[in-house]
């Protein structure tokens, strides 16, 4: 029988409360180590598929995303496992009524903190002061094999499955419709999305990934005011984009700088709120 993650929450909820010891622990035990096995299997599956997919970075991405989503879901059913070894050696109802509470109360406010985040980047809340400041960095990877860079405020979240998923999410509900082009020299370009109050770059310079092509960065950011100083906001978006391409090993030429800086700071007057 496929035990489903729903299944195990739904099954330990109940028996945890109520036994603590015994035959309900043993038996959630056993449920999270035949699921654990299950997830190995599938990740073993997965990762054959990513080294069959030559050249597919789409769908070899998409792959390293569900690995690393059910790898989590690993080290989650290990802990679980542990907690309830540590009930059945006898910490009692009281510790597991208490264990309960604790882990919902912390799940409150990492739920709370992460809706938070993606409500400010994806422009649900009014943007507050220096809000402007405020950029999301993503691009692929050079070399088509490690995770793609993704950098939410000045955090790296490239490695939390969960949070990354949902800020791509944020940025490609901003690009669906159609947008504004302004042509940089060397056949590159700037491409504007504006969605409410914010909006996505998509950056063409000459870098380009392992197998030469392109390699764009996408930046996610809030319209400044009428009020704010737009040359501010430009200066502070480019420091951020050239922090970003020099730590993930992209290069951008002088000239490219400066015809980029120029675009930004046009763009940026032009959607000015």
């Amino acid at each position: 029988m496929f035990i489903s993650e729903e299944y195990i929450n739904e099954f330990i909820k109940p028996t945890a409360l109520g036994a603590g010891i015994g035959v309900g622990i043993s038996s959630i035990i056993n449920l999270l180590d035949k699921r654990k096995d299950q997830l190995e299997n599938r990740i073993r599956e997965i990762q054959d598929k990513i080294n069959e997919a030559i050249g597919d970075q789409k769908t070899k991405e998409k792959l390293r995303i569900e690995r690393d989503r059910l790898i989590n879901q690993v080290e989650t059913i290990k802990n679980q496992r542990k907690r309830r070894l540590l009930y059945g050696a006898g910490i009692g109802a009281a510790a597991g009524a208490l264990t309960k509470t604790s882990s919902n109360i912390i799940k409150n406010i990492k739920t709370k903190k992460v809706k938070e985040t993606l409500d400010k980047v994806s422009g649900r809340v009014t943007p507050k002061s220096k809000q402007s400041n405020k950029f999301s960095f993503r691009a692929q990877s050079l070399d088509n094999q490690s995770p793609d860079p993704l950098i939410v405020h000045g955090k790296n979240i490239t490695n939390n499955i969960k949070d990354k998923e949902k800020t791509i999410n944020v940025f490609s509900k901003s690009m669906k419709s159609k947008p504004k082009v302004f042509k940089l020299p060397n056949n590159n370009s700037i491409k504007l999305w504006k969605k409410d109050k914010t909006y996505v770059l998509k950056i063409e310079t000459s870098q380009k990934d392992v197998e030469g092509r392109i390699a764009p960065v996408l930046i996610h950011g809030f319209s400044p005011s009428k009020k704010e100083n737009v040359e501010n906001i430009a200066s502070n978006l480019m420091r951020q984009f050239e922090h970003f391409n020099k730590t993930h090993g992209r290069a951008l030429t002088t000239e490219e700088r400066n015809h980029v800086f120029d675009k930004i700071k046009n763009i940026l007057n032009s959607i000015k709120e």
